[in-house]
């Protein structure tokens, strides 16, 4: 372990920044100004900075004061110019990722003869591989668990990498801490559990051998050559070699660190520039927060400056011994105090309650949003930060440790045309290269499912050898002619087959070139996934080698243009960390994990998770989305610190699967709160600004939530009063929030009355079409009129008119076919008719479980009980005839239609017989015409329209015949009115005078085709018609469900 010697802590040159000043900014103007090294004179020497070494946490750090200092030769109107050199020290776990193409890191010339760090992917490989045969090869037996208690260990390639990546964190605290394993044999004694001695076991073999790897391939850890490394650094630090050196920003949690930290401190031309370290702290309490040997208790380690004391003390200095920078207004440096004063240590919490009560304008500039949910703070902190814009100087950020709020702001302030940039990062899975690296690989594990085919061909991305557009209009092509309707088999020979039925219907030498091109395309995609997918085929596993080598070209392939470009793929920033990724996992060392087509897109998104990228633009922009350390480091004019709330800011801690809470303080690795200690400090110093929001929610995913410690600290001390006025200060964005959405003087719109010329009106319809004009004539000028068709849905599931249609279609092909009598042998051939027609649905489990056993129990009840019943009186049965009657009115009418059956009985009276699969019309609904099918089928049979009935047959019955298959399979439902005092005839004419009356109100044409001229009975809204004359515009609410 890296050892920190002060020879003369008198002689150290150590700063602190105020909290309140904005580190980075104050930093960079301390640097420029010669306050902080009188050797490094910016104003007379343009070199000056370019000698300068300065030392912070992390790249995300260094790229922050990078901006800053090109912020500082803006503002003085400076546009080219020398940056000193800024190296991370790499001491926040955040800032660990697989694979990083620009990482810097202090790196001494003397350092070239230290072994090489492992590459940390293939470290993860390596030891993911360990853990998955370790997990596949314990079971019950080996924890002696009974056997209905669970197996807490998953064998998938997913979770061993999740374990496998936690098993590294905790080498590396290990390593980071210097603690070491010796104390590991000890940690569990035989009265704990199962899983920790197991987990003990895989630990023992990890610690004894993983060394041994790592000899064998000439390679150290990183974390460990790290020390190595940062010790060289010390060494040449104190020798003067370094130059002038400034290491700013960091609290030396590590040992490594605060040794490079206490090097810097003690050479003439070094500085250490602390981040707010409290001076205003009375000892006593000072003292309270704990020392660095014995400090374990979770309150403590919570506490803001815990890491600074523990560096003070580490470099044998106290508060007095450090130099202040920068200057903060005494009304905020007010407010800081009664902050520092509430997150006192416990013990010192008493001296709350000493002294006056505060000064309510210590907290004038400061409001509390508490939101009903997240949604309703993400729009409240969007409103708050829009109104930072109208005043063209001031800047506002919204510090957040949850992502997801971020994206939720984000797209609010998308409203006001504001786009925002998030210091965080992106996630690498949630940008393009990724999203379309992904969605290639639930293509091909899905067998080449169409519908997912045709996602992979919208993305932006997607080129496949040809001209964008000429992509995207082939995918629209794909989508309207061949994916709109019922789903497809996955498979290439499936869309073939599809494809060539769509080019059958369609007629011209265009079209039929656009289906000649969509062929070509699908071609080449088979030949692109073809070589991955014949090795990963009939779940066949493979090397992780072996299918990397193939989804480099493949992930190529589908983004290289007409011109050969690879499009964003081969750019700076997501596209080149996915090549650089597909590049280290084709090297052999990642030979030894197997994987199948299942386990593959799983893994490969749980290896890439932790993964950011970040945004190469460089603009100043007034609203800035940090994260905590950015709260640490920069300041903004009006901060907005959200997400207060317990298990968000500050955050879970963290469990161990590999060691519990006392194993890890056995071992003597700081306990999980020390975390917590670092987000209050950065909440701290966050507080100081000009202006702060506080926000919460006070429910999370749909639970009430607890709010942060420090606000309820703060309320404590500061008392309700105070907090209330911060309350009602926020309050105002809250009713925003609950306002920008409500309609502001909304207009009544008034229905659509299209009266187009008698010429264009429709003088042929359907049966069915006669109620769909007495209920909706709007839906008949729509289709009819303007000859518009609503789309089916990509990839239709059967639905209940495919069911319904699907019974018609055997119960048709059965009363054709059948000619014996209605008895069992009659059932037996009806449940083969229907085996025929199901084939269809074989593919879908849904239809073949529930609407199959339906059809068997209706066959039963259709030819023992209803055929069988009424056969003695049937003469002709004639099942789905065509037929159409004429009407000579002001214009002359056709009326069509199709009867399910029409039964001659031996009589000579017609049987007119409708099948429902759903449920039936009353009686009561024909005389209005709101069920009138049953009636003029009769009345074209009647008059001769069909070919296969004479004329002048009188109606004996219509009948709805619902044939459902449910609990009870079968039901006839008359459709004659007997309170009407009619007989079937005498509705059938009831029925054509209502039809004459309608066709000669609409030959007038004065006479509108209006929107839901019987709303009542249309039961809500429906698609396409109801959209296009705009009747939740103009209804509202008007209508309500009725059922007769």
């Amino acid at each position: 372990m890296l050892s920190l010697t002060i020879e003369n802590p008198r002689m150290l040159n150590v700063f602190s920044i105020e909290a309140g000043c904005g580190f980075l900014p104050e930093l960079v103007n301390c640097i420029v100004s010669g306050k902080l090294l009188a050797n490094v004179n910016c104003q007379n020497d343009p070199f000056a900075l370019a000698r300068l070494t300065i030392l912070v946490p992390n790249q995300r750090t260094a790229r922050a004061l990078r901006q800053c200092f090109v912020n500082e030769r803006e503002d003085r109107g400076r546009i080219a110019g020398f940056l000193p050199a800024i190296l991370p020290l790499q001491d926040a776990e955040e800032d660990f990722h697989l694979f990083d193409p620009g990482l810097e890191i202090v790196e001494p010339a003397d350092a070239l003869d230290v072994p090489a760090a492992i590459p940390p992917l293939e470290r993860q490989l390596v030891m993911t591989d360990l853990v998955l045969n370790w997990a596949r090869s314990i079971g019950h037996s080996a924890l002696g668990l009974e056997a209905a208690e669970s197996l807490l260990v998953s064998a998938t390639p997913a979770d061993a990498t999740s374990l496998a990546r936690d098993l590294l964190a905790l080498m590396d605290a290990v390593q980071r801490e210097g603690v070491g394993w010796e104390g590991l044999k000890n940690l569990v004694p035989d009265e704990y559990g199962g899983y920790w001695q197991m987990t003990l076991a895989f630990l023992r073999i990890v610690v004894e051998h993983w060394p041994e790897f790592l000899f064998e391939r000439g390679l150290m850890d990183p974390v460990a050559r790290r020390n190595i490394v940062l010790e060289r650094e010390v060494n040449r630090i104190k020798s003067g070699k370094a130059g002038p050196i400034i290491a700013a920003g960091s609290t030396g949690s590590i040992p490594a660190s605060a040794a490079v930290l206490g090097a810097v401190a003690s050479v003439p031309d070094g500085a250490l520039v602390l981040p707010g370290l409290d001076f205003s702290l009375e000892p006593e309490s000072w003292e309270a927060i704990g020392s660095f040997n014995s400090a374990t208790d979770q309150g403590v380690m919570g506490h803001p400056q815990f890491g600074l004391k523990q560096l003070l003390e580490r470099l044998n200095i106290t508060r007095a011994d450090v130099r202040r920078l920068g200057e903060v207004p005494k009304q905020r440096k007010a407010r800081l105090e009664l902050l520092s004063s509430a997150m006192r240590p416990a013990e010192q919490t008493h001296l709350w309650n000493v002294g006056t009560a505060p000064d309510p304008d210590l907290l004038k500039n400061v409001c509390l949003i508490e939101a009903g949910s997240e949604q309703e703070e993400a729009l409240a902190i969007a409103i708050c930060l829009r109104q930072v814009v109208e005043d063209p100087d001031k800047t506002a950020a919204l510090v957040t440790t949850d992502r997801i709020l971020a994206r939720r702001v984000t797209t609010e302030l998308r409203r006001w045309g504001i786009e925002v940039d998030t210091s965080a990062g992106t996630p690498l899975l949630e940008t393009p290269p990724v999203v379309l690296f992904r969605l290639a690989l639930e293509t091909l594990v899905s067998g080449i499912d169409p519908v997912k085919l045709l996602t992979l061909l919208k993305h932006p991305l997607a080129a496949f050898e040809r001209p964008v557009a000429d992509i995207r209009a082939m995918a629209r092509f794909f989508e309207l002619k061949v994916l709109r309707g019922p789903r497809l088999k996955p498979g290439f020979k499936s869309i073939r087959t599809a494809i060539n039925n769509a080019r059958v219907e369609e007629q011209g030498e265009e079209v039929y070139s656009r289906f000649d091109q969509l062929g070509l395309l699908i071609d080449n995609i088979e030949d692109i996934f073809n070589p991955l997918g014949e090795l990963l085929g009939d779940l066949r596993s493979a090397s992780l080698s072996e299918i990397a080598k193939l989804l480099q070209p493949l992930i190529e392939d589908i983004t290289r243009d007409e011109a050969g470009s690879l499009r964003q793929l081969d750019r700076v920033g997501a596209g080149e960390q996915l090549l650089a990724f597909l590049k280290q996992l084709s090297d052999e060392s990642s030979g030894r994990l197997m994987l199948n087509a299942d386990q593959l897109l799983p893994f490969l998104a749980t290896l890439l998770a932790p993964s950011v990228t970040w945004s190469l633009a460089t603009r100043r922009n007034r609203i800035m989305i940090w994260g905590s350390i950015e709260a640490r480091l920069l300041q903004a004019d009006c901060m907005v610190l959200s997400g207060l709330n317990e298990g968000t800011w500050p955050g879970d801690t963290k469990t161990d699967p590999w060691l519990s809470r006392s194993m890890r303080a056995g071992l003597g690795l700081e306990a999980p709160e020390r975390r917590i200690g670092l987000s209050a400090h950065d909440f701290s110093q966050a507080f100081g600004a000009r202006e702060v929001v506080l926000t919460r929610a006070q429910k999370q995913g749909g639970e009430p939530s607890v709010s942060s410690r420090w606000l309820r600290r703060l309320q404590a001390v500061a008392g309700e009063k105070i907090m209330t006025g911060l309350r009602d200060r926020g309050q105002k964005y809250l009713d925003y929030a609950r306002q920008v959405d409500t309609k502001q003087n909304s207009k009544t719109v008034s229905p659509p009355c299209p009266t187009p010329p008698v010429s264009r009106r429709p003088t042929t319809l359907s049966i069915t079409e006669i109620e769909t004009w007495v209920r909706d004539p709007y839906a008949i000028y729509a289709r009819h009129i303007l000859k518009l068709r609503e789309l089916d849905p990509v990839a239709m599931a059967p639905e209940r008119s495919q069911r319904g249609s699907l019974v018609h279609d055997i119960l048709h092909s059965f009363s054709t076919s059948w000619t014996g009598g209605y008895d069992q042998a009659a059932v037996n051939a009806l449940i083969e008719t229907g085996k025929s027609a199901f084939r269809t649905f074989e593919d879908n489990p849904e239809v073949m479980a529930f609407w199959w056993p339906r059809f068997k129990r209706l066959a039963h009840w259709y030819v023992l009980e209803w055929e069988a019943e009424r056969d003695e009186n049937i003469q002709l049965r004639n099942s789905e005839i065509a037929g159409s009657c004429r009407f000579y009115r002001k214009i002359n009418f056709t009326l069509k239609g199709r009867a399910d059956r029409i039964d001659i009985q031996k009589d000579g009276g017609l049987a007119i017989v409708d099948f429902k699969t759903g449920q039936a019309p009353s009686a009561r609904q024909v005389l209005p015409g709101f069920a009138p099918q049953l009636a003029l089928g009769a009345a074209i049979a009647r008059a001769g329209g069909f070919s296969a009935i004479s004329s002048g047959h009188k109606i004996a019955a219509m009948d709805w015949v619902q044939v459902s298959g449910g609990p009870k399979p079968g039901q006839v439902k008359t459709g004659i009115d007997k309170k009407s005092g009619l007989d079937a005839d005498g509705i059938v004419d009831q029925v054509i005078g209502r039809l004459e009356a309608l066709i000669d109100t609409f030959s007038d044409p004065e006479t509108p085709y209006k929107s839901k001229v019987r709303p009542m009975f249309e039961g809500g809204y429906s698609g396409l018609t109801d959209h296009l004359a705009r009747v939740k515009e103009w209804s509202h609410g008007a209508f309500e469900d009725e059922t007769e």
